[in-house]
């Protein structure tokens, strides 16, 4: 028995098809190495191999992380010279009504903690090549309405990858995933039946990056294999927040000296009368922009979204990969360097270890306790017992130079 479906009667054609195709064809690849960079920048910078090798042989796997230094270094200048919203006047009439715009801008950014938000995207784009935050409006903490500007994990949204443009400007659609508390979907979509399979709940959606939001307690673990076996999702549904637009015609009708946009369904019902009365109108496409929610692929609502002027979800991308048509940051760039750093300090600090207490090439009759000259031969005020003539048995091996 499927879950009950939506009416998605006030979606476009065919809408549905094409956001379930589009779920399908999300790429592990980038998923996979934006996780590799966030252990790297973390301090997980080993290999699995070189960091067994040497465990094996009893030697010092360190890491000396510049790369994070290079990160915050970064992040301090842009903190340092942030940038505000300002609304300029075109002419002295408008000085009073665009320094209204500016104070109320600058109120809604401070409520919402934005410039910190903004940098925590920076950093996201620093570190994995997008950075992403959203803004909307919260009635929680206002029920009036508060502008709420959030920065967003990368690893929870995905977009369209024919968008090569920075900032992703040319995109056609975007849509953010994440694991929600079942009790919490059921206060936000009450009509829908969650207890039926195919709802995300025994959904295949295996890509560990995906947060879990649970109501009073922290993010579960994901492994860093890219799997998430090991977490708990028996209380929890898969909750998909959609966005895209659609190129749809309209009309724009001349009508006491102003120009009046029609969609064309009531252009279609009123069109008769225009030509009967010689009204002039144009024919004209403009983007028309829709939201819908999924568990899993069914839907749990969808329609026009709120903002007609663009998506809720706005990235900030760092240098184009053109032939995997991707995104990276600072740390692909970086990584090769670092490891190069950690294995070259981590080998020094070894030559050093080794030389310091030397070596030796001695017969087996030469030490009068071998077990006891092994411990203190190192240390310049014991005396080391011989056997007679052991002076001549006994060679210091000669150190390895730098």
């Amino acid at each position: 028995m499927a879950a009950r479906a939506v009416s998605d009667k006030s979606l476009p054609t065919n809408f549905l098809d094409t956001a379930r195709q589009r779920f399908a064809e999300r790429l592990d690849a980038w998923y996979s190495e934006a996780r590799d960079d966030y252990d790297f920048m973390a301090g997980r910078q080993w290999e699995t191999d070189d960091a067994a090798e040497l465990d094996a042989e009893d030697r010092p796997a360190l890491t000396f992380n510049y790369s994070e230094k290079m990160v915050d270094a970064v992040i301090g200048a842009e903190v340092n010279n942030r940038q505000e919203v300002v609304f300029r006047p075109r002419g002295m009439e408008d000085a009073a009504a665009a320094e209204a715009y500016t104070e109320a801008a600058r109120w809604a950014r401070e409520l919402s903690n934005a410039e910190h938000e903004e940098s925590d995207a920076l950093r996201d784009m620093l570190i994995c090549g997008i950075g992403w935050t959203e803004t909307r409006v919260d009635y929680t903490t206002d029920p009036d309405g508060r502008i709420s500007i959030e920065r967003i994990d990368p690893l929870e949204m995905d977009w369209d990858r024919a968008a090569t443009r920075p900032g992703l400007t040319d995109r056609r659609w975007q849509c953010r995933t994440w694991w929600a508390d079942l009790s919490a979907a059921q206060r936000a979509w009450p009509k829908f039946d969650f207890t039926q399979t195919g709802t995300g709940r025994d959904d295949a959606y295996r890509n560990a990056g995906v947060h879990t939001r649970r109501e009073g307690r922290a993010y579960s673990r994901s492994d860093r294999a890219g799997t998430d076996d090991e977490i708990d999702r028996s209380d929890q549904v898969l909750i998909r927040h959609y966005q895209c637009y659609v190129i749809e015609p309209y009309y724009r009708v001349a009508h006491n000296d102003k120009l009046v946009d029609i969609d064309a369904a009531e252009f279609k019902r009123i069109k008769r009368q225009l030509d009967a009365a010689n009204i002039s109108y144009a024919k004209q496409n403009r983007r028309v922009y829709y939201r819908a929610f999924f568990c899993g692929d069914e839907l749990l609502d969808g329609g026009l979204s709120p903002c007609q002027d663009g998506f809720s979800f706005t990235p900030i991308t760092g240098k184009r990969d053109r032939n995997s048509i991707s995104w990276y940051g600072m740390t692909r760039v970086m990584k090769d360097p670092q490891r190069w750093a950690n294995k070259w300090l981590s080998q020094a600090v070894y030559i050093l270890n080794a030389n310091a207490k030397g070596g030796l090439l001695a017969e087996t009759d030469a030490f009068v306790d071998p077990r006891k000259a092994e411990s203190e031969w190192a240390r310049p005020d014991s005396i080391t017992l011989l056997q007679p003539g052991g002076l001549e048995k006994v060679k210091e091996k000669v150190p390895a130079p730098y």
